[in-house]
């Protein structure tokens, strides 16, 4: 599903009140008095003077060397001092419970130019005087606002290029730089003019072009008939030399052992697609397993997920067996790759949602309002679970429906929690 906000609060996130180290708590609390605003602004201009935007991958290693060391999140990041979108709002996360803010991380898709970005950003959300929350992101890049780009997309090149024209420059007082005036000879004495008489007048000879002064053997050689030919065929010689020459040196090839566990290099490429750019072939190689046999690229897998119809599962549920067998395409959640392109990517876990089906009961209340739904031309199956975990949880089926998955239930799954008081207070306006 997409959003053009934050979503509504249901639980407040818990905080930790000693997260952050003694130093970094003191100052972040001596922001309470402050209105909230200035609260979130100034935790945000703390985590940016400590943490810069940066996503090469040497900062990502140090990152996984430290975690592999034992040092928490906080601590590492800190004495680190950079990392990407994520590390720089989860540590703004943290500062803003110190400052009695209620915040959490947020991950998802941005949308940019009437699209969605094809990679993850990581933002903050925060709960305002209202109730309502409001986002909050410390992701800042180097050289300025103006040269931030879009939050979620790659940053803009900073390759520049500079270069200096004498006389352009301006004077320290503000005045264009002048170019230096002519320099004008004065002559002791006037040369004097001599008109020639007519009959003195004499043409010059013109003087001979280059193909006139070649020696007389290599202007034989170039009467040939021939020689236009041969001219011809070392120029088509050297473009084909020339093509090749820039292909190869263009051309970049890895070999990949599919055997091994793929599913750190795939995370890599999804989070951060520019960081393989010299590797486009990486996106077009089908190495996403899916159930039954065969496999997904992520250009396939991304494209699917952003039409809402990317699909994981184990076909432990009638759900997501009838799915496979009907011909949806279902990314294989017992193995690494699989698990780690279905989470990137957010695909829809259909054994969870086939699990939820086969536990969910229909009421006489929720079977007489999908009729009445469907009266309205809204195909909807409603149900209600113990434990659900939401009010109402939802399952888009329309794109199921073009392999006849989806018909014996509709356009959409509704489920609600059958111990929700709405629920109780339905039957009790119904009974009476």
């Amino acid at each position: 599903r997409y959003r053009t906000g934050p979503a509504t609060a249901l639980v407040v996130p818990p905080r930790d009140p000693d997260m952050l180290p003694l130093e970094l708590a003191r100052e972040a609390r001596k922001l309470r008095d402050r209105p909230l605003d200035e609260r979130v602004n100034a935790a945000v201009d703390m985590v940016r003077d400590r943490v810069e935007y940066q996503t090469s991958l040497e900062v990502a290693a140090r990152h996984e060397q430290a975690q592999a060391a034992g040092k928490d999140f906080i601590t590492r990041t800190l004495e680190i001092g950079a990392g990407d979108c994520d590390v720089q709002n989860g540590l703004l996360v943290a500062v803003l419970h110190a400052a009695d803010v209620d915040a959490r991380l947020a991950v998802g898709w941005v949308g940019h130019e009437s699209g969605v970005s094809p990679w993850l950003h990581a933002w903050v959300e925060y709960l305002d005087a209202g109730g309502r929350w409001r986002v909050a992101d410390a992701t800042a890049r180097r050289g300025g606002a103006r040269n931030q780009g879009a939050v979620g997309l790659p940053p803009p090149s900073e390759e520049v290029v500079v270069g200096t024209v004498e006389g352009d420059s301006p004077r320290p007082d503000g005045s264009d730089a002048l170019a230096p005036e002519p320099i004008v000879v004065q002559p002791t004495a006037p040369e004097p003019v001599v008109d020639p008489a007519p009959s003195a007048t004499v043409e010059a000879e013109p003087a001979p072009t280059w193909i006139e002064r070649l020696p007389a053997p290599v202007l034989a050689a170039l009467a040939q008939p021939w020689l236009p030919w041969a001219a011809l065929g070392s120029g088509v010689l050297g473009l084909f030399l020339l093509g090749l020459s820039l292909s190869r040196r263009t051309a970049r090839r890895f070999t990949l052992d599919e055997r091994g566990d793929l599913s750190s290099l795939l995370q890599g490429a999804l989070a951060q697609p520019a960081a393989f750019r010299h590797l486009p072939s990486l996106f077009y190689r089908r190495l996403g397993p899916l159930r039954g046999g065969g496999a997904l690229s992520l250009q396939r897998a991304r494209q699917l997920a952003s039409e809402g119809r990317l699909y994981a599962g184990r076909e432990q549920s009638r759900l997501c067996s009838l799915a496979r067998r009907r011909g949806v395409f279902i990314l294989d959640a017992e193995s690494p790759e699989g698990r780690t392109v279905a989470a990137s990517l957010g695909a829809v876990d259909l054994e969870r949602w086939g699990q939820r089906l086969d536990r969910s009961q229909q009421t006489p209340l929720l079977l007489a309002l999908a009729e009445y739904l469907r009266g309205h031309d809204e195909r909807w199956r409603l149900g209600a679970l113990t434990g659900l975990g939401d009010r109402i949880a939802t399952l888009e089926l329309r794109p199921l429906l073009g392999f006849g998955a989806g018909r014996r239930l509709g356009d959409r799954l509704v489920l609600i929690d059958a111990e929700d008081p709405w629920m109780a207070e339905a039957e009790r306006v119904r009974a009476s």
